[in-house]
């Protein structure tokens, strides 16, 4: 029989202890340089019926050999969860060593998934964003809203420090002066409002609708389980930047065709949006535009290959659908930084 061997489990608490904006900013952004740059394996994510109504398992592997990152996030989607009061969502990021293919590390998936979520954002905006972007709009009050929130914010107030060698080209957004928030039912909205009132550094205002949420904002976030658009063209003022982050199947979408068709569109993957962002999708099957109308991936902006914010009256999207290859860099960086700390807990496997 074969040794045991040790396999390093990280909890929620723990990822919230080493997590911090600059690391999360620099693991997602090399994840993303690798991505587009062919040196990352990132396949499609597999969806699974879990045979209990619309309930469904979602498998993402990726592997980044620069990062020496390799592993997979399983989620669980269970929408009727939300009647039950529990989260829609669960998940658990598998690291494996990359040279022996060992398991190494087991890490919680929900705190790594916001996190790497939040970051992608955060660059999105850095580099399409106007420089004097101060007024912040959440649609969506859930974990993803909080995240960004505190992402956003954290960038905007320069406390991201650029390591030695970093790619992403440091704050060009400074300081936020508002962030309204608006959720489907309000109370979210209004707890949201109340919770980060002191993390903002700005007021943080709870109000009834999208459309109040996000006339004369600078930047939009969309972090809602709708199927239907939230957002309409007609609404936003010349030079918005939207990071639309919560629909991730072809029939769903929070953006209206005139938003996408108006605007210079940058997608975390060009593979993952003609799959599965319906962002995307429902406008090319109006034949609105083609898959040409995608001007760049993230990490093409990262790797300066795309340009980002051209004019200030630019209407700019970035449309996330979410990469494994972002889990595995951040997850990689987490573990590592818990093993020189002495955190998370061993046992054998």
């Amino acid at each position: 029989m074969a040794a045991p061997t040790s396999l390093l489990i990280i909890s929620r608490s723990e990822i919230e202890t080493l997590l911090d904006v600059s690391l999360a900013l620099d693991a997602v952004a090399r994840a993303h340089a690798a991505y587009s740059s062919g040196r990352a394996h990132c396949p499609p994510r597999l969806h699974m019926p879990a045979g209990v109504d619309a309930a469904a398992i979602l498998v993402m592997p990726a592997a980044i050999p620069d990062a020496a990152a390799l592993g997979t996030k399983l989620i669980s989607v269970y929408p009727q969860n939300a009647a039950r009061g529990l989260p829609l969502h669960r998940a658990a990021v598998l690291l494996f060593d990359l040279e022996t293919g060992r398991p190494a590390a087991l890490i919680d998936g929900e705190t790594l998934t916001a996190a790497r979520t939040a970051a992608a954002s955060a660059l999105a905006t850095q580099y399409l964003a106007r420089p004097d972007a101060a007024v912040l709009a959440l649609v969506g009050a859930g974990v993803q809203a909080r995240a960004h929130l505190q992402m956003l914010a954290a960038v905007a107030r320069g406390e991201a420090s650029i390591p030695e060698g970093a790619l992403w080209p440091g704050p060009t957004v400074h300081g936020l002066r508002e962030v309204r928030v608006c959720s489907r039912t309000g109370a979210s909205a209004a707890a949201l409002a109340r919770d980060m009132a002191g993390v903002a550094g700005c007021p943080v205002h709870a109000v009834a609708t999208a459309y109040e949420a996000v006339e004369g904002a600078d930047i939009v976030v969309t972090a809602t389980t709708a199927g239907e658009p939230v957002i309409r063209r007609a609404w936003l003022a010349p030079g918005t930047h939207i990071n639309a982050i919560g629909a991730f199947r072809p029939a769903a979408r929070e953006l209206d065709s005139d938003t996408v068709a108006a605007a210079t569109l940058v997608v975390d993957s060009r593979e993952a949006a003609l799959r599965e962002a319906g962002d995307v999708l429902i406008p090319m099957q109006e034949g609105r535009f083609d898959a040409g109308h995608i001007h760049a991936e993230l990490g093409e902006l990262v790797l300066r290959r795309r340009s980002g914010r051209t004019a200030r009256d630019e209407l700019t999207v970035y449309k996330s659908v979410g990469l494994a290859v972002q889990d595995m860099a951040l997850g990689a960086a987490v573990m590592a930084r818990a093993l020189r700390r002495g955190l998370g807990r061993m046992v054998d496997f």
